[in-house]
């Protein structure tokens, strides 16, 4: 294989990168079906590294093998398919690149390229065509409300609600440290964009084994799991909300449902029990394979309900009162207002 540039190894989710690899015609169903190639243990460290430490493990000096552990990293996920990874995989892809942006713009006083291997400001921008969107100001930057709108979406601190900003002539303005995050969650969005995808038989089997090994090591994360008592009184909003439209008949996705399913599951509910709270509006039988699929081979909760991020980008995030800006996780909002935690209105 030949060398690619150190810059896609940095940015392995960059429209070039992608290309670069196509031009490498490298078959990735060869790498995980021959000999164990060092490809793969760095996709698969990519991947635990992520569930474990919210990190992608340290880059390895060959460019391509780098490069090409992304694409690699990105099928684990996906033959893997809980929302909860794939929540994790690109957040901890999206952290890695926040560190990476802000060390490129430390120095950068305009929007200017300067080497090819290293970016600038306008660079990125065009990455995810926010060039237009976004111009410098003298104290920083001003970025137009749309596309504002649409990265701010899942961030949860109050300081990004509109309400909480200065809007003026469409636009919102920003310091550059604020600006390299709504590009931290440009990053996730796209990482997590497409997932899962489809894998080829021959490549899914080849690869059980590190896929059992990453779903071994995600049954281990913990969210709260000594949850037992049902209190309705208690359930975060996105939960009521979930509620409400499975009992007046609205649409709910599949995923939505899985999501539902998980939190009463979580919250000490059995799968009869949740089929029964729905009888008109749920399949029995989709309960109950949801049901055995969050517990897998045991009786605690394998596959929790994702995070509040997840919640947000999947749509699900409605309702938000002052607690949600606390917490990370619905079952920590279930937890918290079972501890007595109050909650005001927004």
């Amino acid at each position: 294989m030949s060398g690619l540039q150190q810059i896609y190894a940095r940015y392995p989710f960059f429209d070039a990168a992608r290309e670069a690899v196509q031009e490498l015609e490298v078959d990735l169903g060869e790498l995980v079906t021959g000999e164990r190639s060092p490809v793969l243990d760095r996709a698969r460290e990519r991947v635990e590294d992520a569930i474990s430490s919210g990190r992608v493990g340290d880059p390895v000096r060959d460019a391509t093998v780098e490069v090409l552990s992304y694409p690699l990293a990105r099928i684990l996920v996906s033959l893997v398919d809980e929302p909860a990874l794939t929540e994790r995989y690109a957040e901890a892809e999206a952290e890695r690149a926040f560190a990476l942006l802000t060390n490129e713009l430390r120095n950068e006083t305009a929007l200017r390229s300067r080497t090819d291997e290293s970016l600038s400001l306008a660079d990125i921008l065009g990455e995810f065509d926010l060039d237009e969107a976004v111009s410098a100001t003298e104290s920083g930057y001003r970025v137009d409300v749309a596309p504002y709108l649409h990265l701010a979406t899942a961030l949860r601190e109050g300081q990004w609600r509109l309400v909480q900003r200065s809007l003026h002539n469409g636009g919102i303005e920003l310091t550059e440290p604020e600006l390299v995050t709504l590009l931290r969650e440009a990053v996730r969005r796209r990482v997590a964009d497409g997932l899962p995808v489809d894998v080829p038989d021959a490549i899914a089997e080849a690869l059980t084994t590190d896929v059992t090994a990453i779903r071994d090591q995600l049954a281990d994360v913990t969210v709260p799991d000594d949850l037992d008592n049902v209190d309705p009184a208690a359930y975060p909003p996105c939960v009521e909300a979930l509620i409400h439209r499975v009992e007046t008949g609205a649409d709910v996705p599949t995923h939505s449902q899985f999501i539902l399913v998980s939190f009463l599951a979580s919250i000490g509910m059995e799968g009869e029990e949740i089929a029964e709270r729905f009888p008109d509006r749920l399949d029995r039988e989709t309960v109950r394979k949801q049901y055995d699929r969050i517990h897998g081979d045991s009786r605690t909760t394998a596959y929790p309900p994702p995070s509040c991020a997840t919640m947000q980008a999947y749509g699900d995030c409605v309702n938000m009162d002052e607690l949600c800006e606390r917490i990370d996780h619905p079952l920590e909002y279930y937890d918290r207002r079972l501890q007595g935690d109050a909650v005001t209105p927004r």
